[in-house]
């Protein structure tokens, strides 16, 4: 299994922190950890249900998402949250209060559990009004299937009432009711084309797959939505606006089936065939986790110039950029996109870790008066910043000054450093400056 990547950077300018297994005090809310399993939710669907939608909230027609960041601790416990997307206050009260009664399962490295951030979404939307609504409806349909003449559009309509109120199981049955009865022909006039009917029964199917967590079944029904809205012959005009959306949906149940090649290529086919801005801006989000889980660096660069082109003002995008091209052993490139960055941004832990790999990208040109005056701009925000640090001392190594690279990573390692970079600091002070004890 691919490790799993959270992008931020955190406090001290440190870029991307890694947090060992061995972990024992909390991790930063943002720090960035490399697991081999992710938390799985063991009662989600429980705590959705405790939690409601709160009265007051449907008569003030109020909706959103409520996205809380969660501390998972080593056996699957709720530690404690933050609220990462606050929506309306009716909506966040209804969540907080019950969000402690999560459980998971613990994210692993190496079959070791470790603490763990991950975000958790609560969605609330209000859909033909109140509950009792739609249960009045699906009693009148279900009058109708009792009698004579029941059809496929019945079962299907009462599998969408039914998938509205969460009743997944039944919802599936109605759908595939809906299918078994459908004529399946696709005559020239209109009113006997049935394929949309088929097309609509086989994604609402999916999409009640996908909650349920059955990604195999979901793929399989989208696909077969797909197949029915290219065979039909009479073209409907809001099934082809549907098509994008039934390949993004598509490519995000192969994302989570960890199926990342062919997540991709949905995502891809959504980008070259949608019209809507927004959407292929949300493409570019699903494609990157999918990009970092192959470590296709190229491909990522791609897609972070098409972030850019989203949302410009956002300079993190020119940060994950720049730290490809890096990667990608296109140093130049880095360069600019993190002098992008430099000249920009108003986090001061943003500038740093922008500076310093500046630096780094920099040594590695052989540009040593570049690197040198990147780390001292990044020493000069903070005097305690141990990657500036670190990356002096690899700088005075490749000078060949050992006094000065000794100093160096000896304040990198007194000041904290981290992970990989912890590990080669403390090997070259065995080996080169007398030796490092904690």
């Amino acid at each position: 299994m691919k490790p799993f990547f959270v992008f931020v950077i955190v406090a001290l300018g440190l870029f991307f922190p890694v947090v060992s297994f061995a972990q024992e005090e909390e991790p930063e809310m943002n720090a960035f950890i490399f697991v081999n399993e992710e938390p799985s939710p063991l009662n989600l669907n429980e705590i959705r249900k405790a939690i409601g939608y709160p009265q007051e909230a449907i008569s003030q027609n109020i909706e959103g998402t409520v996205i809380l960041r969660v501390l998972i601790d080593k056996e699957g416990n709720y530690r404690k949250h933050a609220v990462v997307k606050e929506v309306h206050p009716l909506l966040v009260a209804a969540v907080e209060p019950v969000i402690s009664q999560l459980k998971f399962s613990p994210a692993k490295v190496d079959a070791n559990p470790v603490m763990y951030w991950m975000n958790i979404p609560f969605p609330f939307k209000l859909v033909d009004g109140e509950t009792e609504q739609l249960k009045a409806q699906i009693t009148k349909l279900t009058d109708e299937l009792s009698g004579k003449g029941a059809t496929y559009k019945t079962w299907h309509e009462r599998g969408i009432l039914r998938s509205r109120i969460s009743e997944y199981d039944d919802a599936i049955s109605d759908f595939g009711q809906s299918i078994q009865l459908n004529p399946r022909k696709n005559k020239k006039k209109a009113e006997k084309n049935t394929y949309d009917y088929l097309f609509y029964s086989h994604y609402g199917r999916a999409t009640v797959y996908f909650v349920k967590q059955q990604f195999t079944e979901a793929i399989t029904d989208f696909t077969t939505a797909l197949d029915f809205a290219s065979s039909m012959i009479i073209e409907d005009t809001a099934i082809q606006k549907m098509i994008p959306t039934v390949y993004l949906e598509r490519g995000y149940t192969y994302l989570q089936m960890e199926n990342y090649d062919q997540a991709l290529v949905d995502f891809q086919w959504v980008l070259d065939n949608s019209a809507d801005k927004d959407q292929k801006c949300s493409v570019y989000e699903l494609m990157a986790d999918a990009a970092v889980a192959k470590d296709d660096y190229p491909a990522l660069i791609k897609i972070y110039s098409g972030m850019i082109e989203c949302h410009p003002e956002d300079y993190i995008n020119y940060f994950s950029r720049g730290y490809y091209k890096e990667l990608a052993n296109d140093n130049e490139g880095a360069i600019r996109d993190f002098s992008v960055v430099v000249e920009n941004t108003n986090n001061i832990n943003v500038e740093m870790a922008a500076l310093n790999l500046i630096a780094w990208a920099s040594m590695k040109q052989q540009n040593y008066d570049q690197a040198a005056n990147a780390l001292q701009k990044a020493l000069a925000i903070n005097i305690l910043n141990p990657d500036s640090y670190f990356y002096l001392g690899k700088l005075s190594g490749l000078q060949n000054d050992t006094e000065k690279m000794c100093e160096s990573f000896r304040k990198a390692l007194v000041f904290g450093i981290e992970g990989t970079q912890k590990e080669e600091a403390i090997k070259v002070m065995n080996e080169s400056c007398g030796g490092w004890e904690e």
